[in-house]
């Protein structure tokens, strides 16, 4: 094997054990601009879902009649940390902001939010194959998680624009590049500060939401075809070939 491709800096930490350094390459995965092209208008999916109507101003805008949205995308497992994000949103200071959390069962979470009295406030959607009608939702992106690798959904959700909020496990941390916080996996009352901080903060929101839109050209299906690209030129050169 001339070399071993890793997704993140965290995965290579590990396969370093195993893999000589000059065999091992990182390049982060390339989401597809079709993952990240809503299909339904915005309008229309908000009612769906039972969210508030929007106003023409922008979701980071202090003077937005609707409430903040924040958004989770994942599933049932714990492993995703959805239960320490409702119990950080029932106690973060958030004012009257949503909580939108898609992938998981209204059934298995329903009572726990009417348990911790925020259950009109969290709007609970199953698995949808248009993550991004979803995503355009969202005026946050929270990943929860216990552990991870690099996860996708945070990728689509910097690739459209979104200030994120993760937990430090993984490759999570090399996502969130002056684009949002990072609080330690599992910390629910750092994660409620770190809602309650993206939540007030309309300039620095602002500011997050703009450099996602900057790092988010890393993560594009060009972007990863380019260092793929690369790696092999370069291996071709190892064994005394030339490249076009």
């Amino acid at each position: 094997m001339d070399a071993f491709i890793a997704n993140s800096q965290a995965c290579a930490r590990v396969l370093r054990l195993f893999t000589p350094a000059g065999k091992l390459f990182v390049v982060y995965n390339g989401v597809d601009d079709a993952r990240v092209t809503p299909r339904t208008p915005a309008d229309t999916v908000r009612e769906q879902v039972g969210l508030p109507p929007r106003g023409a101003e922008a979701a980071w805008s202090s003077s937005s009649p609707a409430p903040l949205v924040f958004g989770f995308v994942g599933q049932n497992s714990p492993v995703k940390g959805a239960d320490i994000l409702i119990d950080a949103f029932a106690r973060a200071d958030v004012g009257e902001a949503r909580l939108l959390m898609v992938g998981v069962s209204h059934d298995m979470w329903r009572p726990r939010c009417e348990a911790l009295g925020i259950a009109d406030r969290v709007h609970l959607v199953p698995h949808t194959e248009s993550v991004s009608d979803m995503l355009q939702l969202m005026d946050a992106f929270v990943l929860p998680s216990r552990t991870e690798s690099l996860p996708n959904t945070m990728l689509e959700a910097i690739r459209m624009g979104l200030p994120v909020i993760g937990s430090a496990v993984g490759g999570v941390p090399e996502l969130v590049r002056g684009n949002g916080l990072l609080f330690p996996a599992g910390d629910i009352d750092a994660l409620a500060a770190a809602l309650g901080r993206m939540a007030s903060d309309h300039a620095t929101r602002e500011a997050w939401a703009a450099a996602s839109h900057a790092e988010g050209e890393r993560y594009t299906i060009h972007a990863r075809v380019d260092a793929l690209e690369d790696i092999y030129a370069q291996l071709l050169r190892r064994r005394g070939l030339h490249t076009a």
